[in-house]
């Protein structure tokens, strides 16, 4: 049972869940998206290749958001370093 306080959201490729990205482009030198929340969107450019590394991408922007400890910004400058 997920406790009362605890927020769930879905996170994917699909447009009907909380946190989806868009407009996936790939090369030598990585990925890049666009981030679509009920925070936000933006773009985001990343050195990591493979679909597991953006569904791990949308799972730690989804935690850090939910979690409210943190500003949208504040998130979307640490996703590149990852």
């Amino acid at each position: 049972q997920v406790p009362a306080n605890c927020q769930v959201m879905s996170y994917g490729l699909n447009p009907t869940a909380d946190v989806y990205i868009s407009g996936i482009q790939t090369s030598l030198s990585g990925t890049t998206f666009t981030i679509h929340s009920p925070w936000g969107s933006q773009a985001v450019q990343m050195g990591l290749l493979g679909d597991f590394n953006i569904y791990n991408t949308l799972g730690v922007f989804a935690g850090l958001m939910g979690s409210e400890q943190f500003s949208f910004q504040a998130v979307m400058d640490v996703l590149p370093l990852l």
